[in-house]
């Protein structure tokens, strides 16, 4: 029980976390200054005007007060209104000046309501006034405290100049002690409470930043398993795999257009007989570095390169006729033959030849992407027969093959 009103009466914000939350929670403040200051200003009005017909000459001094506190409250109202458009920047300055207003107006409706204890309604203006700053405001413990104790003072200090020490100034010194104390321990609640929401809030944000950057870290992964799934690892090249799902996009895309679709069937001749001869490590060589020549090759021509298998490699040319896909597939052959390839590790020099099939089609209904790949793949071996090593041949229809049957022998 002591331990949870010792928490409760001086509950202190963690230090990591003080500044923030002290931040967040002036703003909370400010909008209810704001909205206070503009009452008090009303009621000060009233009262003064008030308190100027119903009383003589002789009460000047409580409509100074009055008219003081009118002007004050203006100030502080115009002040706070200024600050506030940079709270994180004028923080401390906003907290030195709405304690200084607070003990102000509470000191001074200590005094009068003290002075006036045979009016209830004076008599309950400092204690409305106490439960506002205390429940609607939040304010550190200590800084409380130390506010509620001078405005305390003041209050017990007229009722002893008016009443010395009797009855009233013990009776009222009780009452008023024991509904300072309520309103402490509800602004301790409170400002408990408002720490907690906050630090909730901040917990929840955290984690969804957490889930945010886990998200896009799997995107990323997501994204870049995709890519080596279309990638083939030793040229970096598209696979065969992907190219095929980029053939028929672009066969659809053509024929829709009514547009040439042509392919590039290239193969690596006597690769086979390079590989025996100086190893597989030499011929994935060989691979990279024809792979990256053709790229470069075919860097402005809106080609897609990709190997296809082994050392066989296919080149598309979305709206692109015979004649031009000729042209490129010429340039890629003699680009290879004229350049010497070295090999990392031996020093030496080879030259590198390559056959190139050419097919081209207008995509329609009639034929299909498998009658352009096979089109290419058979001009590509009469390629590697012919001494002209760019063979362009007419695409034909894939001939129905009949279906094998095995048999188990017993």
């Amino acid at each position: 029980m002591f331990a949870w009103l010792k928490d409760v009466l001086f509950y202190r914000i963690p230090d990591e976390h003080k500044v923030p939350f002290e931040s967040e929670i002036f703003r909370t403040n400010i909008l209810s200054a704001k909205i206070t200051a503009l009452v008090l200003l009303l009621s000060s009005l009233v009262l003064t005007i008030v308190y100027i017909i119903e009383t003589d000459y002789g009460h000047i001094l409580f409509e100074l007060i009055f008219i003081t506190f009118f002007i004050l409250t203006s100030v502080y109202y115009l002040i706070l209104d200024r600050l506030s458009k940079n709270v994180d920047k004028y923080l401390r300055t906003i907290k030195t000046i709405s304690c200084i207003y607070v003990e102000l107006v509470l000191s001074c409706a200590a005094a009068f309501s003290a002075y006036h204890q045979d009016n209830a309604f004076c008599g309950i203006l400092y204690m409305a006034l106490v439960f506002v700053f205390c429940y609607c405001f939040y304010c550190e413990s200590v800084k409380l405290l130390i506010i509620l104790g001078i405005s305390q003072t003041f209050y017990l200090l007229v009722t002893f100049l008016k009443h010395g020490i009797s009855g009233t100034l013990v009776s009222s010194a009780i009452l008023t002690w024991m509904y300072l104390a309520v309103s402490y321990i509800l602004s301790r609640l409170s400002y408990r409470r408002k720490f907690y929401e906050y630090i909730t809030k901040a917990i929840i944000q955290e984690k969804n930043e957490q889930l945010s950057r886990l998200n896009e870290e799997l995107t990323e992964t997501n994204l870049q398993l995709k890519k080596l799934s279309y990638t083939d690892s030793l040229t970096g090249l598209n696979n065969r795999r992907h190219m095929n799902e980029i053939l028929q996009k672009e066969w659809e895309r053509c024929r829709t257009e009514k547009r040439p679709l042509s392919l590039l069937m290239i193969d690596i001749d006597n690769f086979k007989a390079l590989n025996d001869l100086f190893g597989h490590p030499v011929g994935d060589d060989c691979l990279q570095q024809i792979a990256a020549l053709m790229k470069h090759i075919l860097d402005d021509t809106g080609a897609v390169l990709a190997r296809y298998g082994g050392e066989e490699f296919m080149v598309a040319l979305p709206c692109t006729d015979e004649s031009h896909a000729y042209n490129i597939a010429e340039q890629l052959r003699t680009g290879v033959e004229k350049h010497m390839f070295v090999w990392r590790g031996h020093g030496s020099e080879i030259q590198i030849t390559i056959s190139i099939g050419v097919a081209s089609i207008v995509p329609d209904d009639e034929y299909s992407i498998d009658d352009l790949i096979l089109s290419s793949d058979k001009s590509m071996y009469v390629a590697k027969k012919s001494k002209n090593k760019t063979i362009v041949l007419p695409v034909q229809k894939v001939e129905k093959r009949q279906t094998l049957k095995l048999i188990a022998k017993p």
